[in-house]
């Protein structure tokens, strides 16, 4: 049996993080996609290890804020920006609550 999705619980108005593995530089980035109406993408940064040598994977940390209560899933797509079909695929449900 395959384990629940965790629901990340945020207040309306309040900025938050997703923190995802990231490919390395092969190329393959993350991207949300699509982005919810009742979500502002704030910006992303790509972060490496300390002492991370080239072509170590990083992590790509999204910065987000939910602009209105509801529940609603973030679909985040592994991808180069060339290519159409996403090879990898995180979903996040999060629910957005009245500050």
């Amino acid at each position: 049996m395959a384990a629940a999705t965790p629901v990340l619980i945020v207040a309306a108005g309040s900025a938050f993080d997703i923190d995802l593995g990231a490919a390395g530089s092969t190329g393959y980035t993350w991207k949300l996609d699509p982005v919810p109406e009742a979500i502002e993408l704030l910006g992303q940064d790509y972060l490496e290890a300390p002492g991370a040598q080239i072509g170590d994977a990083g992590r790509m940390v999204f910065h987000l804020r939910a602009t209105r209560a509801g529940r609603l899933a973030l679909r985040f797509v592994l991808k180069r920006a060339w290519e159409s079909q996403p090879i990898g695929e995180k979903t996040f449900d999060v629910e957005v609550r009245e500050a």
